[in-house]
Order: C-alpha cells, then sequence, then structure tokens
C-alpha cells in the first residue's frame, strides 16, 4: 500500500516539489534535496513489535503478536490506534503526553483508552499534570471531549457534503450536485458508518444496504437508520430486520452512488464489478493501489481515506 500510494504520489510531486523550492541552490541541489526528503519519509521511524500467549477456556494456547509503528516524528505527538487489543500500558519513550497519544480502533472504546490513562497516570505519569493525555477518545469523566463518538461519521459526512456539492466534480460522473437524488450503501454498521449513515440520512440521501461481517441487507426503496439501529441494539446484529431482504451477492456491486467502503475491500478482483459512481473511504486503506488505477479507469470517484478521516483526527487534537 505504502509504496503504491506513497511511491506514485511522490513520482507525480517530484517535479513540482524542485520547482516551488525558493533556494538558492544550484537545480542539481534541489532535484537531491527534494529527493532525498521523500526517501527518508517513506519509511517508519518506529516499530515496536511484542508477543505473549495466552491460555483459552478450553485449555489450548495461543500466541499474540502485537505491533506498533511511530510512521514519522516530525510533528510531536504521534499517533496510532489500538485494534483489537483488549489491555495496553505505557512504554516511557513510546506513549506519553507530547510523545504519543493513542486512540481506539476495532474492538477497542472508552473503556480500554482509560485504562491506558489511568495505568499512565498511577506510574510512571503520577507527578505530571498532563499524564491523561497520554491517550484520545477517553470518557468525558476523564479529561475526554465532546463530539468524539460521532466525530469519525461526522467527518466522512462532511467530506462527502463538500464534493457531492461541488458542480464541476458531479458533472465528471453525469451527476447532479446535492444529496437529494443520491443512494449509498453503508460497509459495516459501528460506529463510523451509523454515524454517517445518520448525517446522510438528514441531507435526504437513501441507504438501499447494509453490510456487517455476518451478512448483507438491501431495501431499494431505503433503508431507515433509526429503525435499523433500534433493531441492532435489540437483536445485536441486522439480520431479520423486516424492512429489508438478505442480498446474497457482494455489497459492493449493489447499484448505488455511494459505498463507505471499509478497510481491504477493493481489489483488482472485484473493482471491474463496482456499480457505484463514488467511493468514500470510510475506513483506513479500503482499496488497493490496483483497484485504485481500475477506478480511475472507469472514472468512479474515490474520496481517499486520509481526507475524510479528518474528522475524527481534529477532535483529538482539541482533546
Amino acid at each position: 500500500m505504502v509504496e503504491g500510494f506513497f511511491g506514485r504520489s511522490a513520482s507525480i510531486m517530484e517535479d513540482k516539489l524542485v520547482e516551488d523550492l525558493k533556494t538558492q541552490e544550484t537545480e542539481e541541489q534541489k532535484q537531491n534535496l527534494v529527493h532525498g526528503i521523500l526517501h527518508f519519509i517513506k519509511p517508519c521511524d518506529n516499530v515496536l513489535s511484542l508477543s505473549f500467549h495466552i491460555r483459552r477456556d478450553d485449555s489450548s494456547w495461543e500466541v499474540i503478536e502485537g505491533y506498533w509503528a511511530q510512521h514519522s516524528q516530525h510533528r510531536m505527538p504521534c499517533k496510532e490506534d489500538h485494534k483489537e487489543v483488549h489491555h495496553g500500558a505505557g512504554k516511557k519513550g513510546f506513549i506519553g503526553p507530547g510523545i504519543d497519544a493513542p486512540a481506539p480502533d476495532m474492538s477497542t472504546g472508552q473503556l480500554e483508552m482509560s485504562w491506558i490513562a489511568d495505568t499512565h497516570g498511577s506510574t510512571i505519569g503520577h507527578s505530571g499534570v498532563n499524564a491523561h493525555t497520554c491517550i484520545t477518545s477517553k470518557p468525558i469523566s476523564q479529561h475526554g471531549i465532546h463530539r468524539r463518538i460521532s466525530a469519525t461519521g461526522q467527518g466522512v459526512f462532511h467530506g462527502i457534503e463538500n464534493c457531492i456539492n461541488e458542480s464541476s466534480y458531479m458533472s465528471i460522473l453525469g451527476m447532479t450536485p446535492g444529496f437529494g437524488d443520491k443512494t449509498f450503501a453503508i460497509q459495516g454498521f459501528g460506529n463510523v458508518s451509523l454515524y454517517s449513515m445518520r448525517y446522510l440520512h438528514r441531507f435526504r440521501a437513501k441507504c438501499v444496504a447494509v453490510c456487517e461481517s455476518d451478512d448483507s441487507i438491501w431495501n431499494p426503496d431505503s433503508i431507515e437508520q433509526k429503525e435499523l439501529e433500534y433493531f441492532k441494539l435489540q437483536h445485536e446484529t441486522i439480520l431479520g430486520f423486516p424492512k429489508a431482504k438478505i442480498y446474497e451477492r457482494r455489497i459492493l456491486e449493489v447499484d448505488c452512488d455511494i459505498p463507505a467502503a471499509s478497510e481491504k475491500q477493493l481489489t483488482k478482483s472485484n473493482a471491474p464489478r463496482v456499480k457505484a459512481k463514488i467511493i468514500a473511504e470510510g475506513a483506513n486503506g479500503p482499496t488497493t493501489p490496483e483497484a485504485d488505477k481500475i477506478l480511475l479507469e472507469r472514472n468512479i470517484m474515490v474520496f481517499p481515506d486520509l481526507y475524510l478521516n479528518a474528522g475524527v483526527v481534529t477532535v483529538f487534537y482539541f482533546e
């Protein structure tokens, strides 16, 4: 992914960066400088790997492997996400106020973040008034911030809104500006997708399909967000929702305008079958470089994750 996207971007931008460099060096020195900077910002500055073993209830043993990467330290603190890690603590020099402030991701949330903040504060951070800033997405009662839970989904919506109301972008796709006649499909019905769906519905876009790990549901007339949310709270699944049918094919092949894709879902094998006109990357890295090339050739517009995910990082900054 890094080679595909960063390498491609660097090759496109390098000449322009040299041209915009206002220094007294010769042209060759400018080229060497820009090439060198692009070369050293590509790899991770630090990568920490760890492993530990656990004994499960059925007496089997499993080795859990974890990785922590700090891609760049040119501005501190660094920012990472915890995925499916239910226990954690700080290691001085790797996380801490002004050094590295992690956040939750899949299968983690405010509870796990409060554990980390408490552990850090009661050990190496007990003497610091800013010890709680070693982590973000904490509960409000523990120095958290309002609107954090909806921030990612709201950011996804505003990113889509900025582009979909721009007539020059929509004319490329043969579409009219605005949400009124648009349909969309959602992959996943967790925090990000739920709030994205909520904001899109407020602006009269219609959700026609929702996918989760267990299965997909479909209703060409619209799936109401509040009704589906209430149903899932009661049944812990979207399957069986009475106002939609089970969708047997892959959700990316649904005839809609905006599928909000999740991680590593668009590949060179399924990109030729995508029927949407816009891909809104609500997750991190949902589109492979090969798929991105195919979508570009098919005149399908991709709103990148780096842009659409900015909402939650902005809120983390204020926290």
